[in-house]
């Protein structure tokens, strides 16, 4: 066999195994790309749901303070339980919420470090922007 031969022989089967695995390829890719959307959508509503609990917590605990003044004369007991809890609401809220803020700094971090990694570089506009310079620079001269 000569080498011209060997050539369009192994192209030839490039382009059958290409064909063959189409049927195989389509779905899968577009399997992964609805999982992928499914995670960011439920990791999405999960983030608004603790925001939601957060201030939930601290409106409730902002509500049992402001009542504790009318408690206080029907029973102490209650009315002090009741601004205590109301502090630890505040408390649990605001800590969930601190939570959820660094949390969510982390995973647009990580976000977008793989935007990066897959672009490839950090100043990815600046750098076009610079090509594009160059390039009319050069064609001005």
């Amino acid at each position: 066999m000569t080498e011209k031969s060997k050539r369009k022989s192994s192209t030839v089967w490039i382009i059958i195994l290409a064909i063959l695995a189409v049927p195989v390829g389509i779905p899968l890719a577009l399997g992964l790309g609805a999982g992928l959307i499914g995670l960011i959508i439920g990791l999405g509503a999960a983030a608004v749901a603790v925001v939601v609990a957060a201030g939930t917590a601290i409106l409730a605990g902002i509500i049992a303070i402001v009542t504790f003044p009318i408690a206080i004369f029907t029973d102490f007991g209650t009315a002090m339980a009741n601004a205590g809890g109301g502090m630890v609401a505040i408390g649990i809220g605001i800590l969930l919420a601190m939570c959820m803020v660094s949390l969510l700094k982390a995973v647009f971090g990580l976000i977008k470090k793989s935007k990066n990694k897959i672009v490839g570089g950090k100043n990815d506009g600046q750098q076009h922007e610079q090509q594009h310079g160059h390039e009319q620079q050069q064609t001005i001269q």
